[in-house]
């Protein structure tokens, strides 16, 4: 009978080591499986010979796993490290501990790896290489940094891939207050940002660093303290040979001094600007009054002007009735100084006049033509007189050079001329007193006239010399009592001087005289120049029986203006204000003219004109302004105001006469308008009136 036992048992023992072997071999090809997924190179030797190797073999030495198969290991390593090869790949060797081995490429490059392995009493060794090239390289570059870093004091900082600190220097740890091992792994900016700094700022670093690009800005940071501090930091990304990015280098320099000197500066340029407009509105309103006291005081002179005008006129008109009664020489003699003395008073009050409008800027120069032997024979007349009445010797003459006839400012040539020679006559008690004229050719018909005004005996001192322009300022304040004089006169020349493109200038020595030389531009001029032919006193015939209104507030000015009218045969009617003047208006016949004061109580010139040129029947009237002002500068004021002429106050009876004439010729009475011209009032010492 079979033994039905044994091979039952037989065959449970195959079956089971066939099952054990099915399991050993599904349990190593679950283990293969795992190993071909790492990304170490998993290798075997048997007998020196390369049997088995994992995919990423051919990840680290370039050589597939076929073409490596079957080759010995010492190939794939410099021949340095053969002697350590066959030392660790010897039977029963113990050592287990990885060692760094070079690795040659099958391209020829070279790689560093670590080597581990496991070799038993067989010929057969497992073994492990892992590439370190990239992360000795970053050690030995970290190496060289620190060595570079430890002696700047630049803050250093030097982080991996992913940002994290893998060093930093010794300024950086003394700066921030943070151990090197607080700072290992942690990203810079989880420890040193805060509360100000830009995030701005944080996100463009953060945007260039992960576009591995360098990236330089200043940031705040923050101690570990809290302590605030301002870094330029310059962040550089660092690739190895492959282009693969293995760290980032921040390099930072401590900008917080800086930072202090510019926000010290800020705030002082903050102050300083505010101190700017301070003073700014300080010198607008300082400016604002002193415009608003350049005005006052012009207002103030013009009316004082007119204040005194205005009895002024009533003085020097009544003093020219009394010259045409019956006089003793005695009385005559009265007359003639009472007439010099109101126009005395006359020339300070043009100066005071003169000075406030220089001051304010609002004066303004005449171009037309004259003749200059005209004006110095003008001078001649007036301060000649009163030198040779002192016994000096008054001389003048013009270069032959001089072109008889110049484009300018006449009147206001000989305002300063009659200042200059004035001022001589009043400083020289014996000698002589020259005035000479010459000229120096310009561009074209430009001229430079050079006048000399020179005297004898007194003289002024050096340091007075310059002074005396000065306004209210005498060369010797006892000059003031000896000699009179407001101070304003040689002041008002040289500014008219300079107004008329030139200057004045004197030299003088004490007890030898002074000379002053007064340059002004003018244009030379070939127009003819109409000439007075007879000194004869005029008459106007054609003035009898005319009829002329006279509007002034002032009782003296009105009685003057009456009797001088009544001289020529004129009628007049007089009206007290504007509202009396339209009342006589309204109930009397037609004038001829009516001589309209500006200034008046209740109704003043300007409006009553304005209300006459309203009715028809007098719109045509001819209306004269009466002024204390300055009618040459506010003609065309006047004009655009309904007027048709001006005269200045004080003005002589003939100028009166004059302006009459023009508007009530028969050319006038038949419809022809005269050109209206400005009559400025009386420039010598003859008698005046209005």
């Amino acid at each position: 009978m079979p033994d039905l036992t044994g091979g039952f048992s037989s065959d449970l023992q195959v079956e089971a080591t066939q099952r054990l072997m099915e399991a050993l071999v599904e349990s190593e090809a679950r283990s293969r499986e795992r190993i071909e997924l790492l990304a170490e190179a998993i290798f075997e030797v048997e007998n020196d010979r390369l049997t088995y190797m994992n995919p990423a073999w051919f990840t680290i030495t370039g050589m597939s796993v076929q073409e490596s198969r079957g080759r010995p290991l010492l190939d794939f390593f410099a021949e340095d490290d053969h002697p350590l090869l066959l030392q660790l790949t010897a039977p029963m060797s113990a050592d287990r501990s990885p060692h760094t081995l070079q690795l040659r490429r099958s391209e020829g490059s070279q790689r560093w790896v670590t080597f581990s392995m496991i070799s038993n009493r067989s010929a057969r060794v497992v073994g492990v290489l892992r590439d370190i090239t990239e992360e000795k390289i970053s050690r030995e570059m970290v190496a060289r940094l620190s060595i570079v870093a430890s002696v700047t004091d630049s803050l250093v900082v030097i982080t991996d891939a992913r940002g994290l600190v893998e060093w930093c220097n010794e300024a950086t740890l003394g700066r921030t207050g943070y151990s090197l091992e607080e700072m290992l792994g942690r990203t810079p900016g989880s420890l040193l940002q805060g509360p100000d700094t830009d995030p701005v700022i944080v996100r463009e670093i953060g945007d260039a660093l992960r576009a591995q690009v360098s990236v330089q800005r200043e940031i705040l940071n923050y101690t570990k303290a809290g302590d605030a501090y301002w870094v330029s930091l310059t962040i550089s990304p660092v690739f190895d040979e492959l282009g693969q990015l293995v760290q980032f280098v921040s390099v930072q320099s401590d900008m917080t001094k800086r930072h202090i000197l510019d926000e010290e500066k800020a705030r002082s340029q903050e102050i300083l600007e505010e101190e700017v407009r301070r003073r700014t509105v300080d010198l607008e309103k300082a400016r604002d009054l002193a415009e608003r006291a350049t005005v006052a005081k012009s207002d103030f002179v013009a009316t004082m002007s007119h204040e005194i005008r205005t009895p002024l006129n009533a003085v020097l008109g009544y003093n020219q009735l009394l010259s045409r009664e019956t006089l003793t020489a005695r009385q005559q003699e009265l007359v003639a100084k009472t007439q010099k003395a109101g126009f005395l008073l006359k020339e300070i009050v043009d100066n005071a006049l003169d000075f406030s409008k220089i001051d304010s800027g609002i004066i303004e120069l005449e171009k037309e033509s004259f003749d200059l032997a005209k004006v110095l024979e003008g001078v001649d007349v007036l301060t000649g007189t009163l030198a040779r009445e002192q016994g000096l010797v008054f001389t003048w003459a013009i270069d032959e050079q001089v072109p008889p006839l110049v484009v300018g400012d006449e009147q206001r040539l000989t305002q300063i001329l009659i200042n200059l020679t004035s001022n001589a006559v009043k400083f020289t008690s014996s000698g002589s007193i020259a005035l000479r004229v010459r000229s120096k050719q310009l561009e074209g018909s430009s001229l430079q006239l050079l006048i000399t005004v020179a005297d004898t005996e007194v003289g002024i001192s050096p340091e007075n010399i310059e002074r005396i322009f000065e306004p209210y300022h005498q060369s010797d304040a006892s000059t003031a009592r000896i000699y009179g004089g407001t101070g304003l006169g040689l002041g008002i020349a040289r500014r008219l001087a300079q107004l008329m493109g030139g200057d004045i200038y004197v030299t003088s020595e004490l007890g030898s005289g002074s000379s002053f030389l007064l340059e002004i531009l003018v244009q030379a001029s070939a127009a003819p120049v109409s000439l007075p032919t007879s000194n004869a006193p005029r008459t106007f015939p054609a003035l009898r029986g005319a009829r002329v209104l006279i509007v002034e507030d002032n009782l003296f000015n009105q009685d003057v203006a009456s009797e001088i009218l009544e001289l020529e045969g004129i009628e007049s009617e007089v009206a007290g204000d504007g509202i009396e003047a339209l009342g006589v208006l309204a109930a009397s016949q037609p004038f001829g003219v009516i001589l309209m004061d500006i200034s008046m109580p209740r109704m003043d010139g300007i409006e009553t004109t304005r209300r006459i040129r309203e009715d028809p029947i007098h719109a045509s009237t001819p209306i004269i302004a009466l002024t204390a002002g300055a009618p040459g500068e506010e003609l065309l004021r006047y004009l655009d105001l309904g007027f048709d002429d001006a005269l200045g106050k004080p003005f002589h009876a003939e100028e009166l006469f004059v302006v009459l004439q023009r508007w009530l010729s028969p050319e006038m009475r038949h419809g022809a308008a005269p050109e209206a011209t400005v009559v400025l009032g009386a420039q010598s010492g003859e008698s005046a009136a209005g």
